[in-house]
């Protein structure tokens, strides 16, 4: 009995044992969370721009006036999805290759941002040129383009605008003309 006794003790001893190495198998080692890093908005449209363009004009009469311009302007966004803003520009006009006058443009813009890097936008505003010798004519303008982020403060800009003749001393095309321009802009955000 004696011997009996040992062999149960023994099995006890030995499946205690076999137990407690099984149980150290069964517990998961949980990696720790990885860091937090939070996550960008997307190009910010807030703020102070400055910029370059050329363009084109076009009527139904054939392609006028290119040449190539600077724009200033600010933009504030409205929520997640809409912008407000306003812009000046300065264009220099040639035709034929020639310089034949200055304009000086004012317009608000509203727009939709579509994606964080996608705008939107139309134009409304008004147009000085001035040919030079006293003669000028004011247009109005209206339009719209769109405008992708390429980078944290750059963007690129496309643009039609139609000009109507509203004043001034120089004889005006009759159904006005459009305008189309490309530019880059600088965002100070």
């Amino acid at each position: 009995m004696r011997a009996l006794k040992a062999l149960a003790i023994a099995a006890c001893a030995a499946f205690a044992i076999t137990s407690a190495a099984r149980a150290t198998d069964l517990v998961d080692v949980v990696p720790p969370a990885p860091p937090y890093v939070p996550v960008e908005d997307g190009f910010d449209w807030n703020g102070i721009y400055f910029g370059k363009f050329v363009f084109q004009n076009f009527s139904t009469f054939g392609t006028g006036y290119n040449g190539i311009g600077k724009a200033l302007g600010f933009n504030l966004e409205l929520g997640q999805y809409f912008l407000v803003g306003g812009e000046v520009r300065a264009q220099a006009n040639f035709q034929d290759f020639s310089f034949d006058s200055y304009s000086l443009v004012a317009v608000g813009r509203a727009g939709f941002i579509l994606v964080d890097n996608f705008l939107i936008y139309a134009v409304g505003g008004a147009s000085f040129t001035d040919f030079g010798g006293g003669s000028n004519v004011v247009e109005s303008v209206f339009g719209g383009g769109v405008e992708v982020g390429l980078s944290d403060n750059l963007s690129l800009r496309g643009e039609v605008t139609h000009r109507e003749c509203i004043g001034g001393n120089v004889a005006c095309l009759v159904g006005g003309y459009n305008q189309a321009h490309v530019g880059l802009l600088w965002h100070f955000n």
